[in-house]
């Protein structure tokens, strides 16, 4: 099985899923950590390996492409899906935010525009997914094709949502990751979380 970013935010939340399942990924899974999701996809399109954590719209994309070689990967698992049902914290997962910056903090209007106009992109973004997947593949660094950015954003779940009104799922979310194997002093995450 393929993960990209040992120790980042998908491996994480893949440890925690496992572990909640009664599996230690460290000795029940034969586990390669890629350097990228993106060398992770091509481990996966090559054939070199048959199982891997992917985000979205990566994984999209790579169904995509395998439709074309009619390969057999589909998806297996949602980990939102998994994530709620391990955690017991819902299907949304707090992995994303925008934040201001102390030169623009003293601008309360410029800092409540910016959230209108965010929520509205967001919207927009839900209602016409394949209009924003051909702004997103216009966006040459990205490296997505429009159908796969159509197609995986309705495979995702995106709200805004401030974080006044979220704090409780914040913690809940950071408290939970604290408690997998892989989390120690010495790592980002630890040192975040304050292990």
């Amino acid at each position: 099985m393929v993960v990209p970013f040992k120790g980042n935010m998908p491996d994480l939340l893949f440890n925690y899923v496992c572990q909640k399942q009664g599996l230690d990924p460290t000795t029940d899974l034969t586990l390669y950590y890629a350097n990228s999701p993106q060398q992770a996809a091509q481990l996966l399109l090559s054939g070199e390996k048959s199982i891997a954590v992917l985000t979205e719209p990566l994984s999209t994309q790579i169904l995509l492409k395998s439709k074309a070689t009619e390969s057999s990967l589909y998806r297996s698992i949602d980990m939102q899906v998994e994530w709620s049902a391990a955690s017991g914290l819902g299907q949304r997962i707090p992995i994303a935010g925008t934040v201001a910056l102390p030169a623009i903090q003293d601008n309360p209007e410029a800092i409540e525009r910016f959230m209108q106009e965010y929520r509205l992109a967001v919207e927009w973004i839900k209602a016409n997914p394949d209009q924003a997947g051909q702004l997103g593949a216009a966006i040459e660094q990205l490296g997505f094709e429009a159908p796969a950015i159509a197609e995986s954003l309705k495979n995702t779940r995106w709200d805004f949502v401030q974080v006044k009104d979220c704090q409780e799922d914040l913690e809940a979310f950071f408290m939970a990751l604290s408690k997998t194997k892989l989390l120690d002093r010495n790592s980002t995450w630890g040192y975040i979380l304050g292990l």
